[in-house]
C-alpha cells in the first residue's frame, strides 16, 4: 500500500489478517502460472525511498506515514512467510540501505522511481541472489536459469 495513495499500516505481521490472505492467494495464483509456463517464481520486494532515504520521510507524512521500523518488521515478515510457504521471495532493503550508506541517492527525490544508481543495486542484488541459489544446487538451479531467461 502507498505510493501516493494513503497508507495504512500494520503495526504487526498477521498470516490470518483478510489483507494478507488475500496477497497470499495472488502470489500463490502467479506462483502457479509461472511453474504452468516452466519458470518459478520470485517475489522482489523493496521497500518506498523513505526506508532507504529517512529525509524522504516528510513528504509521505501526510499519506500517513507513522513507524517506518514497524513496516520494515511487518514487510520482512511478509517476504519471510513466502518463503517458507514455498514461494521464493528476496528482500532488496538490505542492499539498498548498504548502497545509501555511500551518499548515492538510489530513489529520486520526487517520485517513488529508482534513480539508475538504484535500479544498479537492486538488478546486482538480485543476480547475486539468484546465483547463490543456484550455487547451492538441486532443482533450483534450471528454475533460476529460466527465472533470468539464459542457459549454460
Amino acid at each position: 500500500m502507498g505510493a501516493g495513495r494513503e497508507l495504512v499500516q500494520a503495526e504487526v505481521f498477521d498470516a490470518e489478517s483478510p489483507e494478507v490472505r488475500e496477497a497470499l492467494a495472488f502470489y500463490a495464483d502467479l506462483s502457479r502460472v509461472a511453474e504452468r509456463e516452466g519458470a518459478q517464481l520470485l517475489v522482489v520486494y523493496f521497500p518506498l525511498s523513505y526506508v532507504i532515504h529517512p529525509e524522504d520521510q516528510g513528504r509521505w507524512r501526510h499519506h500517513g506515514l507513522q513507524d517506518v521500523a514497524a513496516q520494515m518488521a511487518v514487510d520482512g515478515a511478509f517476504c519471510a512467510h513466502l518463503d517458507a510457504l514455498g514461494t521464493p521471495c528476496f528482500n532488496a532493503t538490505e542492499a539498498l540501505l548498504e548502497a545509501a550508506n555511500s551518499g548515492e541517492r538510489l530513489y529520486y527525490w520526487l517520485d517513488i522511481h529508482w534513480t539508475p544508481e538504484g535500479n544498479e543495486v537492486v538488478a546486482r542484488a538480485v543476480a547475486d541472489h539468484l546465483l547463490e541459489r543456484r550455487a547451492l544446487g538441486g532443482a533450483e538451479v534450471e528454475a533460476d536459469r529460466r527465472a533470468v531467461g539464459g542457459s549454460e
